[in-house]
């Protein structure tokens, strides 16, 4: 358990594995727990793995979850994967307070199941209000997810938006179904607003059931008129009229694409 009664963290880098049958990320109420994965471009992944011969053994759990005991009381559980880092479970399990983020890859036989409230955002962490994210990019990248994903209707899914090319867009990737039940939450930035007839592919799945409950939208003005179109295994938001934007374009220095560790 990382962060059982009080606040703990893990960091795992440099080719560094950590093997165990179950892992929780946040326990008891008023508890933070937080892995942190990245291999920093070694030949050999940061990994994290949760296996076992029982049959409960292999679950991971983020936040609130109670397939591992955790029933009440706020939890705070954040799990962040850097581009060369790999969470891998039977089962994961986002709960409150729970988010899974970053750019790397999650392997699991299982599914990701997201619920009450938990959260996937793919995309760069920052670390004590440092970038390191390439020019440009500032906190966007694809998270890939190799397995299945059942987001429940209280379930976020968090992507940002920065330009108009798919480099600048957040993405999530799974590898197998996806049942997307729950909530999108699209932020725009970096004074980018869609234009009429501009298609943004967001989601993309071997296959892709059901549908958003609800789209947010920040980083643009009211009057925004969107589709939500699913062909081939792909979300795609498509813009009916030009979007005004409500954020300014910055300026993006050239810094290393390293996992970061991000304040509560």
């Amino acid at each position: 358990m990382i962060g059982n009664v009080g606040q703990g963290a893990l960091n795992v880098s440099n080719g560094a594995l950590v093997r165990c049958r179950q892992i929780a990320v946040g326990m008891a109420a008023g508890s933070r727990g937080e892995i942190n994965i990245d291999g920093i471009f070694r030949s050999v992944n940061a990994r994290v793995i949760a296996d076992g011969p029982r049959i409960e053994d292999g679950a991971i759990c983020i936040g609130r979850v109670p397939l591992c005991g955790a029933t009440s009381g706020f939890v705070r559980g954040d799990v962040v994967i850097g581009s060369d880092g790999i969470l891998e479970g039977r089962t994961i399990g986002i709960g409150s307070g729970g988010r899974l983020r970053g750019s790397g890859l999650v392997i699991t036989t299982g599914g990701v199941v997201v619920i009450d409230g938990g959260s996937v955002a793919p995309g760069v962490v920052q670390l004590d209000g440092q970038q390191r994210a390439a020019a440009a990019s500032h906190q966007v990248g694809t998270l890939t997810i190799q397995g299945n994903l059942t987001v429940s209707e209280t379930g976020v899914i968090t992507l940002h938006v920065l330009g108009a090319t798919a480099n600048l867009q957040d993405r999530l990737v799974v590898s197998g179904a996806a049942a997307l039940h729950g909530q999108i939450a699209l932020n725009f930035g970096n004074g980018y607003a869609p234009k009429r007839g501009d298609r943004l592919a967001l989601i993309q799945a071997q296959t892709i059931t059901g549908a958003p409950q609800e789209v947010l939208i920040s980083g643009l003005a009211p009057g925004f008129d969107y589709d939500v179109d699913v062909t081939s295994g792909v979300l795609t938001l498509v813009a009916l009229n030009d979007g005004t934007p409500t954020t300014q374009e910055t300026t993006q220095p050239l810094y290393l694409p390293l996992i970061q560790r991000s304040g509560w």
